[in-house]
């Protein structure tokens, strides 16, 4: 499916760019034909509409920054941070 989509999304964009070189030839231009510039729109609103069925949304699992803060990831982890008597990490001589 995503194979898929990209082939229309490609189609999409060959399609405008015939669409583009026929309006900046230097003689004559003239606004492309309507029927083409709505097929160019079909086409590239079918292929976000197969792009996004074949990606199915975000990632399932991967945590955001609005659902989890990365202090409470290393919470979850478990991880510690070696500390000296003043309260200071390892390594700081300030």
């Amino acid at each position: 499916m995503l194979t898929v989509a990209f082939v229309i999304l490609g189609a999409a964009v060959l399609l405008g760019s015939v669409l583009a070189v026929l309006y900046l030839r230097t003689e004559g231009a003239v606004p492309a034909p309507w029927p083409l510039a709505a097929l160019h729109g079909l086409v590239a609103v079918g292929g976000l509409f197969c792009l996004a069925l074949a990606l199915r949304g975000p990632l399932r699992g991967v945590s955001t920054v609005a659902r989890a803060s990365p202090a409470s990831e290393i919470q979850k982890r478990g991880r510690t941070y070696n500390i000296d008597s003043k309260n200071r990490p390892f390594g700081f001589n300030s």
